[in-house]
């Protein structure tokens, strides 16, 4: 018995060894790709720098792959060179999932144990309610005004 093979030919593809026609598998691939979009994993993180402050802000989804591996990172840089008082705009975050609560808790250990804090600002509701329901949100400073946070870090 032949092992089956895919075959690509003129963007679809065939099956060796299996009866059938050849399928059109491209709105299939453009479906997930919209599906991805739709679902929020992408995150943009910008980064200014106010004083002693740094200013983070997030746009997109705070889920579990590439969007906390990559805050993850930023914060673990950020924290390595000194940057200790930070301060998150969430405004932007319209999907925050396990991975994504868990970020922001190890974020906030990080930067007290360096001395320093996190604050998050002006969270979108899906945060706030999502921080409220497992009573995690008295762990964070929250500030309505970007200012306003960085003010308070004296």
């Amino acid at each position: 018995m032949r092992t089956p093979q895919i075959v690509s030919r003129a963007g679809k593809q065939a099956f060796f060894g299996a009866p059938g026609p050849v399928f059109d598998l491209s709105p299939v691939r453009q479906r997930k790709q919209q599906s991805s979009r739709i679902r929020g994993t992408r995150l943009d993180i910008s980064i200014l720098k106010h004083g002693e402050v740094t200013s983070v802000t997030l746009h997109g989804g705070l889920v579990l792959g590439p969007p906390t591996d990559n805050l993850r990172q930023t914060l673990e840089n950020l924290i390595a060179h000194g940057e200790i008082q930070i301060v998150l705009g969430m405004t932007d975050v319209n999907r925050l999932d396990s991975s994504g609560i868990g970020l922001l808790v190890k974020g906030l250990q990080l930067t007290k144990e360096a001395g320093g804090s996190l604050k998050l600002v002006n969270p979108a509701k899906v945060v706030l309610q999502t921080l409220s329901m497992c009573r995690l949100l008295p762990l964070f400073e929250v500030y309505d005004e970007e200012q306003a946070a960085i003010s308070a870090f004296g």
